[in-house]
């Protein structure tokens, strides 16, 4: 193996891995991580603040959107309260890649697996790499970066339409696109780079590999 090589790739790929791990945590798990805020009124409803706990229409003031739902702050009877919703349908938004945002923690999988694989790769000790030994972490590699692609375009044309539906609104006040639409944007480009490295990888250890075994040859012979 190239170490400096080996070592970029190996970053390339825990940095992409972390950024959609931090991605598939996002509102609500992790409030600060989203893929947009907005300040409007839109109504919901939700239950136990009602008479006797039944539901009750408020109105929210500020909406961070993550991948399973949203966090908003809402006054309710003159309190104001911070709430997170696991279903982000009942936060109002309403569009058909909504449910694209479940499949963020699929690349995140697959980008770990090939980590796990391009570190099984750099842990041979002696000879050259032969290509067959490549074909799990160019794989999902390479599988892991189209999904990252597709859903970063699904990612901002839903964020697109929903800013545009924002600001027709009446009431609307602000909007800001997320912190998780940059992380995804990071990963995609992290992924790409180490698919181009893994390709150097091959050819450089294709040559060390016939080298190494026509020594060996050699020197049984």
């Amino acid at each position: 193996m190239v170490p400096i090589l080996a070592l970029a790739t190996s970053g390339l790929l825990f940095a992409s891995w972390l950024f959609l791990l931090l991605v598939s945590l996002s509102a609500p798990v992790i409030k600060n991580i989203n893929f947009f805020e907005a300040d409007l009124p839109i109504t919901i409803r939700i239950s136990g603040f009602g008479p006797n706990g039944r539901q009750t229409t408020v109105v929210v003031e500020h909406l961070k959107y993550g991948i399973w739902g949203g966090c908003y702050q809402t006054q309710i009877f003159g309190t104001i309260y911070s709430l997170c919703n696991h279903d982000g349908m009942d936060v109002g938004v309403d569009h058909p890649l909504v449910r694209a945002l479940y499949v963020h923690p699929a690349a995140c999988a697959l980008t770990f697996l090939a980590l796990l694989s391009f570190l099984v790769i750099v842990r041979v000790p002696k000879l050259g790499v032969p290509r067959t030994r490549w074909i799990p972490a160019v794989t999902l590699t390479t599988l892991a970066a189209i999904l990252s692609t597709i859903l970063i375009i699904m990612d901002i044309i839903l964020i697109a339409d929903v800013k545009q539906d924002v600001d027709q609104s009446d009431g609307a006040i602000g909007f800001t696109w997320g912190n998780a639409v940059w992380l995804t944007l990071a990963a995609v480009a992290g992924l790409w780079m180490a698919f181009i490295s893994c390709v150097i990888h091959i050819y450089k250890n294709r040559e060390v590999h016939f080298r190494e075994r026509h020594e060996l040859n050699a020197v049984r012979a």
